[in-house]
């Protein structure tokens, strides 16, 4: 019989999935090195909020096989199944009202100025204009599955991806910041 596939996470495409995830995994790979490190982390900026022993413990938690370092396979088996990324998709899913597959200037501007930007000062167009400049790597005007999910590990300083690589079944990093 034939093996089966996988299931698609929230309609994405598996290859999209594994290319996003690539793309977060380099951001926090400082020197491209093909993994990271116990310094990787601490050098975050969200890192600053925690103590060493909490940074430690996350470090440990997706260190699965305990090498010392966060292979990219680790990396992505650790976040793939995180909550950060299935609600990240699910935004994603949210706001590409076209199902094209990327985000336009204008789906993402309706999303914000619906909601927490709303009459805001930088209006929702500035804050679009810039996550564009800083997120679309490819110059197509658009913002794809992997540029969405680099942005928004950017923005947001690390701390929802540290949040993802501390999740574990039964067993919690205590006393890390809120994402809120």
């Amino acid at each position: 019989s034939l093996p089966r596939a996988k299931p698609a996470l929230l309609g994405m495409d598996d290859a999209a999935a594994t290319a996003a995830l690539d793309g977060m995994f380099r951001v926090l790979d400082n020197g491209d090195k093909g993994w990271i490190t116990m310094d990787d982390l601490l050098n975050l900026q969200a890192t600053r909020q925690m103590t060493p022993r909490q940074v430690e413990r996350i470090f440990s938690v997706a260190d699965k096989n305990k090498d010392g370092k966060i292979s990219k396979e680790e990396f992505i088996l650790r976040v793939r199944h995180s909550r950060f990324f299935n609600e990240a998709l699910t935004l994603f899913k949210k706001l590409d009202k076209d199902r094209s597959g990327s985000l336009s200037r204008d789906e993402v501007i309706d999303h914000l100025a619906a909601g927490f930007l709303a009459g805001a000062s930088p209006t929702p167009q500035e804050v679009v204009e810039s996550m564009m400049r800083k997120g679309d790597t490819d110059h197509d005007q658009k913002l794809n599955l992997k540029e969405f999910l680099i942005l928004l590990v950017r923005v947001d300083h690390h701390l929802p991806i540290l949040h993802a690589l501390a999740e574990t079944k039964g067993e919690a990093v205590s006393g890390l910041p809120s994402m809120q």
